[in-house]
């Protein structure tokens, strides 16, 4: 059973990046360009995964739309 801590425990940039199999340096591309979302707290960035789910809805495959 998953509590809400756990299910709401927001991402690191690493372990977002090993989350998706994409570098860090990806990542803070991302969060350069304004794509992905994410909080800095004391100089830690953290990714709400509520907002990773948003960010990737915009990669997600459209059956009948051309790639």
């Amino acid at each position: 059973m998953t509590t809400e801590t756990q299910r709401r425990a927001f991402f690191t940039p690493n372990s977002l990046a090993s989350y998706l199999q994409v570098s860090d340096r990806m990542i803070r591309k991302w969060v350069s360009e304004g794509r992905l979302h994410s909080y800095k707290l004391d100089g830690c960035r953290r990714f709400d995964p509520a907002d990773v789910d948003s960010f990737l809805t915009q990669f997600r495959d459209r059956p009948g739309v051309p790639a």
